[in-house]
């Protein structure tokens, strides 16, 4: 097709030069015959290689969209938005030329092939999640994506490490300037806390018969992307297992105080007092693994020979539910800690200190490969990037230069150091 519009494109040019020749001969004149002759021919063959062209298009679209996909509205026009993250995972796995897609552009870093940016209508669906439903996320300091997503980011920590503990504030200095005397000179230390968005990955297979229903969809892949990414964010948070290619976990973050635990393979109320006094800040909650709610339900105030002189520390209520606090401080259950009786397997944290940063929206690919087109299923595959890390270096140093306390304290072994 190219070459024929190139040869119209020459003729026409060789016409428009011999039609203005001063002295034009009868050599001319006769070329000039052959050269409309050889235009009409071109024009007809360029013609008929556009129509081809355009009935293949045509063709090849019917054969990847299926006979009973859902219709669109009449007054849908095809460069509007999509209509549900339903149509647009659809879309996405049976016509990926739809206009309407967005193709994510590659950044240095970046080890997948590109897939298609979720729209960020549909973002809320599949990632934003509520204090119900995660722990870390909903009350830690998120830092959004920004004009360049996947860039790393060094976030400034106040340094309060100093042994006197004079560096509770950065370094800050604080003296009584009497008027027209000097000012005394004053610095803060800061440290930097490095972002850098890791790239995460999770998948899910389609029947053939579910990918055509994009209401299914729509509540499918709502809940379960949702609770898988926000399992697979809310672990590597709270208990981390590699922080080098994965966000830093709360656990074993060097800022994390561990206090001993009184007896093995117990949560006593001692052992929530001894965490409480090491904590630092207001916001606080109590995280505790789902494996210790038996034991944390029937805690008691202290410990006697006589049990039934002790009250009950936690004070669920049988006719409204489980009183979600203890010390007048939230508690929350979840499976992501360690089992009971492990360090970590309860945990007192200001989660406002706890720094997410976000990167690239979530991005769709579809495949169905060999194995997949013999199985009527299609694998839908979601990427996003994060990282997350807790806002200090190390536990904070209080004015007595003895005392130590973190926006993030631990219950360990009974022979942990704190």
């Amino acid at each position: 097709m190219k070459e024929l519009q190139k040869r119209l494109k020459e003729i026409a040019d060789e016409l428009q030069i011999l039609e203005v020749k001063e002295g034009r001969t009868a050599e001319d004149d006769t070329r000039i015959d052959e050269l409309v002759v050889e235009f009409q021919e071109v024009k007809e063959k360029a013609e008929k290689a556009e129509k081809r062209s355009q009935s293949m298009e045509a063709i090849k679209k019917d054969l990847i969209t299926p006979v009973n996909m859902p219709g669109k509205i009449d007054s849908k026009s095809e460069d509007e938005n999509f209509r549900s993250l339903g149509e647009f995972v659809q879309a996405v796995a049976l016509n990926p030329a739809d206009p309407r897609l967005t193709k994510r552009v590659m950044t240095m870093g970046t080890t997948t092939s590109g897939g298609f940016l979720v729209p960020d209508a549909f973002i809320s669906t599949i990632k934003q999640v509520s204090a119900g439903e995660a722990i870390v996320r909903p009350r830690a300091s998120v830092i959004p994506s920004g004009d360049q997503p996947d860039q790393g980011i060094d976030m400034p920590a106040l340094d309060q490490t100093a042994a006197d503990g004079t560096a509770l504030y950065g370094g800050v200095s604080v003296v009584w300037v009497l008027e027209g005397v000097a000012k005394t000179e004053t610095s803060t230390a800061f440290k930097l806390i490095e972002l850098n968005p890791k790239e995460v990955a999770g998948y899910i297979e389609l029947t053939d018969k579910l990918l055509r229903n994009a209401t299914g969809i729509d509540a499918l892949l709502g809940t379960l992307f949702r609770g898988a990414i926000s399992s697979a964010e809310e672990t590597e948070f709270l208990a981390g297992t590699n922080g080098t290619t994965r966000p830093t976990g709360i656990i074993t973050h060097a800022g994390t105080i561990t206090v001993n635990r009184t007896t093995a393979n117990r949560i006593l109320y001692a052992d929530l007092v001894n965490m409480f006094a090491q904590s630092y800040g207001t916001g606080l909650d109590f995280v505790a693994a789902k494996s210790a709610l038996t034991q944390i339900m029937t805690m008691k105030n202290f410990e006697v020979a006589d049990s039934d002189a002790p009250s009950l520390a936690f004070q669920p209520d049988p006719r409204v539910g489980i009183a979600g606090s203890v010390l007048g401080i939230p508690l929350l259950f979840t499976d992501l800690l360690p089992a009971l009786g492990t360090a970590g397997d309860l945990m007192l944290a200001n989660f406002k200190f706890y720094l997410i940063k976000d990167g690239y929206g979530i991005e769709v690919k579809s495949d169905n490969g060999y194995s997949g087109f013999v199985s009527n299923r299609t694998i839908i595959k979601a990427f996003w990037n994060v990282d997350g890390k807790p806002w200090l270096t190390a536990p904070i140093t209080l004015r007595d230069a003895t005392s130590e306390v973190s926006p993030f304290v631990i219950l360990g072994d009974v022979s942990s150091s704190s």
